[in-house]
């Protein structure tokens, strides 16, 4: 286009997307929101289909004491350190031991198997993984928020999805952030969204029995869009303060 051709003429430039936008932004979060509900109703569909072994492995575990607790705990780590689905085991321990203990036995699990996840990746697999992280902007891009600014940046990434949980704890283990504050801020930082899912897991469970779900129900859904939809573009201004504008 020549420069005398009128100004409303031309083209202007769209403005660049930057990484707060793609954790923020309305139409990510809303696919966030129905990626999560999706996982919600097969897991409902899952507690109302009773798939062999389901219900065995739940009895045995609700009676197995002390030690089935132990038992969960230790498959929940596991479980992370593999990147299996945490919804999944989520979903065993609430059917197993209710709301609250499935939701406090799925938060030490997950702490747990996160300080696992990081040790592999700072003791045994950090080259490689740190390879990979220097090839992905994303990941290079979380990865210097965690470097300058630790626990602070630990805990928005529990708390904000930035990235899965699962390959979030070996991310940090290939950066050079302290073991004690890793561990700490997933400790705190994993119990609000813990606490919501159990709660919805819960409230679907019920259903699935016919039995009534009252409110509770209603307020961990609302409370679920809040999480996924609501938080990531109030913390914004954290984002970008802690992990800059962009990669």
């Amino acid at each position: 286009m020549s420069p005398k051709d009128p100004p409303h003429h031309r083209r202007r430039p769209r403005p660049a997307v930057t990484d707060t936008d793609w954790i923020g932004g309305r139409k990510t979060a809303w696919r966030r929101l129905a990626g999560t509900l999706f996982v919600f109703i097969a897991l409902w569909g899952l507690i109302a289909i009773d798939p062999p072994g389901w219900q065995t492995g739940v009895e045995a575990l609700g009676s197995g004491g002390i030690a089935g607790r132990l038992l969960f705990v230790a498959a929940f780590a596991c479980g992370t350190v593999l990147a299996v689905p945490g919804l999944l085991l989520m979903a065993l321990g609430v059917t197993a031991f209710g709301p609250l203990e499935g939701f406090l036995l799925s938060s030490a699990g997950g702490t747990f198997g996160a300080a696992g996840a990081f040790a592999i990746a700072r003791w045994v697999i950090r080259q490689p993984f740190a390879d990979r992280r220097n090839q992905r902007p994303r990941w290079r891009w979380l990865a210097e928020g965690l470097e300058r600014h630790g626990a602070v940046a630990v805990l928005l990434l529990r708390l904000l999805p930035l990235m899965p949980f699962n390959l979030s704890n070996y991310l940090c283990g290939v950066t050079s952030i302290r073991f004690g504050s890793f561990l700490w801020a997933t400790a705190v930082g994993i119990l609000p969204g813990a606490y919501v899912y159990c709660q919805v897991i819960a409230g679907l469970s019920a259903a699935t029995k016919a039995e009534p779900a009252g409110s509770g129900l209603f307020w961990s859904l609302t409370l679920l869009v809040f999480l996924l939809v609501v938080l990531p573009r109030l913390a914004g201004g954290s984002l970008r303060k802690v992990f800059g504008d962009g990669a």
